[in-house]
Parts: C-alpha cells; sequence; structure tokens
C-alpha cells in the first residue's frame, strides 16, 4: 500500500521539525553487498534503531523485502492507522511508499535490494525518490539526505535517549 497525500503532509511537518531536532532521528547503518552474478548484488541495509527514535524513510522507488529482526516498531504511513510491528517478522514495501517510523524498543530492521550497484550513496539515489518535501527549502532537503547517508557507524555515537 502507498503512501497517501495526507500521510506525506504529515511525514513533510515531521521532517521539518525533525531538522532542528536531528539527533532524535539517528541510527547506525550497515550495508552489505552480496555477489549473485551477471554484474548484480543483493544489498542489505540494516538499520539498529535505539528505543526512542522517530524518522521518516524517503519514497520508495521499488519493490523490496524487509526483515525486523529485534524490536517494535510502531509505523505510519502505510494505511489509515499506524501499526506496530513485533519483531521477528518480514514484509513487502510498495513503490510510492514513504513511513514515518517510532522505535518503541531497541530495533534491527533489513531490507533487501537487488542492484549493480555496490555504493550505498548510490543504491539509495536508485532505490529512493528525491525529496518533494515542500517544506524544506533545497539546502534542508541536501541536510536530509546527507543525514541519511551518514549515520553514525558504532552504537556508542548514537545520541537518542535511552
Amino acid at each position: 500500500m502507498t503512501t497517501t497525500l495526507a500521510q506525506h503532509s504529515i511525514i513533510d511537518q515531521f521532517e521539518r521539525e525533525a531538522l532542528d531536532h536531528p539527533s532524535q532521528m539517528y541510527y547506525k547503518l550497515d550495508h552489505e553487498f552480496l555477489p549473485c552474478g551477471n554484474g548484480q548484488y543483493i544489498y542489505a541495509r540494516t538499520a539498529h534503531v535505539p528505543k526512542g527514535c522517530l524518522f521518516s524513510s524517503l519514497e520508495h522507488k521499488t519493490l523490496h523485502h524487509f526483515n525486523l529482526s529485534k524490536g517494535v516498531n510502531l509505523i505510519y504511513g502505510t494505511g489509515k492507522e499506524p501499526i506496530r510491528l513485533i519483531a521477528p517478522c518480514r514484509g513487502t514495501t510498495e513503490p510510492g511508499t514513504r513511513r514515518l517510523i517510532f522505535a518503541e524498543e531497541d530495533s534491527i530492521m533489513t531490507t533487501y535490494h537487488l542492484t549493480t550497484e555496490t555504493d550505498p550513496e548510490a543504491v539509495l539515489a536508485e532505490i529512493t525518490a528525491p525529496s518533494r518535501n515542500p517544506l524544506l527549502s533545497e539546502e534542508d532537503k541536501l541536510r536530509m539526505q546527507q543525514h541519511r547517508i551518514s549515520m553514525p557507524s558504532s552504537r556508542e555515537e548514537l545520541p537518542c535517549p535511552e
């Protein structure tokens, strides 16, 4: 199910406010590339999200699987009401989906993407649409994009509340 116009509006407002409080959105990212022949790779993007973090996703351009291997997340943007994902669980993200995610517990979520790229930044550009948030300037959109690419590399660097 894709994200509705009203849901995009709420996520847009969150992103505008989040730029003033970026520490609430930090989580660690791991990137793995598994060669699968013919110059293609399965890219696994794993987010280690501390309890209490609230963050948004970019709009997805591709169909892909995800797996919540640890934790509980409240997800907004995939239906009329938020849904609660409780690990272990898996699902599919449809093209056009954009989400607002709150980690009720420390969580680990991995998404899987087929790609010919081996650079996480290039893959992110391939699988997500550029921000169309009308509340953000082009500079703010760039700041938000850089935030999504250069997450802290260790748990100790995470400024989210415990």
